[in-house]
């Protein structure tokens, strides 16, 4: 193998003090300052390092450890011979002579030549540049067990352990096992006979017995579930509306909600019925301010998680309320927001015309609002699983594709409209001392309005082509 030289010394030019490179090769021998051009010898490095040896300072400080406590104790080297005091117990040591330093021994393989390059195509291949490597077997050092290496050539000399310093002998290392090839030898392969048939095994009896029982299994279920589903009447906003509002947990919501609606609407007429300054003024704001708080947190949001919740059960056309919403503020957050987004869309043409009209008219505007408008909102809200989404495509579309079933609800809400409007309405004028019961006959009209909604969004589901993507969700989420 030949490469060029690659130097690793420089010498300095006498003239202009430049660093040129140094080869031990051209020692003695003449060369130009490529910056001055001046003529230097180059030197002869070894011959000034023998001849010159290294001048080693003499060390400032010594250190030594306290005899008593081992504590590490440091000193001048001008102090050599005299005794000194230990910081820790107070031992008085002698402070020893400085230690020579040795002088540093440079390998001749620093000097010169250090690595090469192959020539183009001139490299052996690794097998070869792996077999001429020195072969090292594992010895292992007889009092510590410390691994170590050593070559063929030491067998039977002895080697000194790097952490006990034991010396071991090396013995013969056991012969390598042949590495035998997992290929197979030419003209040995597997070969298949070609007159020998190949029959399938027979599959035993019981297997053949469990997929017939599994597969009657399924089946069954099958069955089962289709037996289970629920079977839509020929009108379902009529047919079957009050086998979920006359079983719990309805009832009960019912009961609950019209005690915390009385309240609220005892301390809104208190607070409205209350005139006057000073003490009446604040009692009245202590009853505003207890309406409200009352009335948002165990009002409002109990009544949008029920309604909510009917309206979804309703929409499988399930017969009664499976799960119970959760009457607490900080679970039925979401549902607050799909009954007030839609209400107040809905009332959106009401305050439009309420600037030009008397608040009769206006009032009128609205109730026909909320009629038309809010069943389309509210049902696209649960198509797109979220408050702001009451523009759904497929609701706003059945307005178009099914207007016989919408003609039909929207008559069924005016009916349960009306029939809550003129109650309250007799109440109101008939019995002025029942005005409170106006808040349980309200909710009972709310939840079979909502029950009829829910069972026609199940009527129009169904009536209504799927969807060509699967990907999206159900029609209507449950929430809870």
């Amino acid at each position: 193998m030949s490469a060029p030289f690659s130097p690793i010394r420089l010498f300095v030019c006498d003239g202009c003090q430049a660093t040129l490179p140094y080869d031990p090769t051209n020692a003695g021998k003449k060369c130009r300052c490529g910056q001055c051009g001046k003529i230097l010898v180059v030197p002869n490095r070894l011959e000034e390092l023998e001849a010159k040896p290294e001048k080693l300072a003499e060390p400032s400080y010594i250190e030594f450890w306290c005899r008593v406590c081992d504590t590490r104790l440091v000193a001048h080297a001008v102090d050599s011979g005299k005794k000194a005091k230990c910081t820790d117990c107070g031992a008085v040591n002698l402070v020893p002579a400085p230690k020579k330093q040795e002088a540093r021994r440079e390998p001749q393989a620093m000097h010169g030549q250090q690595y090469g390059v192959w020539e183009v195509n001139k490299a052996p291949d690794p097998e070869t540049q792996r077999a001429a490597q020195p072969k090292l077997f594992a010895v292992y050092c007889r009092v510590c067990d410390t691994l170590m290496y050593a070559q063929h050539t030491h067998v039977g000399g002895k080697l000194k352990c790097p952490d006990c310093g034991a010396l071991t002998t090396v013995k013969e290392p056991p012969k390598e096992a042949e590495k035998k090839s997992p290929l197979v030898p030419a003209g040995q392969e597997y070969k298949l006979d070609p007159t020998q048939l190949i029959v399938a095994n027979a599959v035993p009896e019981y297997v053949e017995r469990l997929k017939r029982e599994s597969k009657v299994a399924v089946e069954e279920k099958a069955r089962q579930r289709e037996d289970e589903r629920p079977k839509m009447p020929r009108l379902p906003t009529i047919n079957g509306v009050w086998s979920m509002l006359l079983k719990e947990p309805v009832p009960t919501w019912w009961v609950g909600t019209s005690a915390v609606g009385i309240v609220v609407a005892g301390l809104a007429i208190e607070a409205a019925t209350t005139t006057g300054g000073g003490i009446s003024a604040m009692y009245m704001l202590c009853c505003i301010a207890a309406a409200v708080i009352i009335g948002i947190l165990f009002w409002i949001a109990p009544v949008a998680a029920i309604c909510c919740a009917i309206v979804a059960e309703s929409s499988e056309g399930h017969k009664k309320l499976h799960a119970s919403p959760s009457p607490w503020i900080f679970e039925s957050f979401p549902e607050i927001f799909f009954i007030f987004f839609p209400v107040a869309l809905s009332l959106i043409p009401a305050f439009a015309v309420m600037q030009f009209v008397p608040w009769q008219y206006s009032t009128a505007v609205g109730s026909v609002s909320m009629l038309v408008f809010f069943p389309v909102l509210l049902l696209s809200t649960f198509q797109e699983s979220t408050p702001m989404g009451v523009f759904s495509s497929r609701i706003w579309g059945s307005l178009a594709l099914r207007p016989a079933h919408w003609l039909l609800f929207y008559i069924e809400s005016a009916i349960i409209l009306a029939a809550s409007a003129i109650t309250c309405a007799n109440i109101f004028v008939f019995a002025p001392g029942w005005n409170l019961v106006i808040v349980p006959i309200a909710l009972a009209a709310s939840f079979v309005y909502f029950r009829v909604l829910g069972r026609f969004a199940w009527w129009l589901a169904e009536s209504l082509p799927e969807k060509e993507d699967p990907q999206i969700e159900p029609r209507y989420k449950r929430f809870g």
